[in-house]
């Protein structure tokens, strides 16, 4: 029963029609979830992987030393760079190429449902 009555206008139905709450089971709640992880990770993966990738992009100088190309103060091949070099490896092999192969074992997996 709303507020307002039975008589209510119909802008006070609509209010209320918004004002309702969802009830939500937590296997439906699970399942929206897992759809918004997916999307946020399929959504920035392009943009992260970039990133990644930005690390090994060096470029070589006239006088001969060789910079990272998005960042020019930064240089390439020396121990600062090889000491982080482990993180990017990691981090590109894990998201770059960890998330295709996930989704390809994902589909691969539920083949027969999605046919």
């Amino acid at each position: 029963q709303s507020t307002w009555g039975a008589t209510g206008s119909w802008a006070q139905r609509r209010w209320l029609r918004f004002r309702t709450e969802a009830h939500v089971s937590p296997l439906g709640l699970r399942a929206a979830v897992a759809k918004a992880y997916t999307q946020l990770m399929l959504l920035f993966y392009m943009p992260l992987c970039a990133t990644a990738l930005q690390y090994f992009d060096c470029t070589r100088t006239g006088d001969g030393r060789f910079l990272q190309t998005y960042n020019p103060s930064h240089r390439c091949y020396n121990t600062a760079y090889w000491s982080l070099i482990w993180i990017a490896l990691l981090f590109s092999a894990l998201y770059c190429v960890g998330v295709p192969v996930g989704v390809m074992m994902f589909l691969r997996a539920r083949r027969r449902a999605l046919e």
